[in-house]
């Protein structure tokens, strides 16, 4: 089973407040919260299995 996890603009900026805008802005600060974002991602997949999520700022 595979599902997907979404983590848009706003979810970026709340765990990088001074995140540039644009692509390379946006994979920067992924990268550097990979750990947080993977943390929160288990913790949604853990209340209910879906085939598709998408990360607010309130799940990080």
């Amino acid at each position: 089973m595979e599902a997907a996890f979404f983590v848009g603009e706003e979810t970026l900026r709340k765990v990088r407040p001074t995140m540039s805008t644009g692509e390379a802005g946006m994979l920067e600060a992924f990268d550097a919260h990979r750990d947080l974002i993977h943390a929160a991602a288990a913790r949604l997949y853990g209340r209910g299995r879906k085939g598709a999520y998408d990360l607010q700022p309130s799940d990080i």
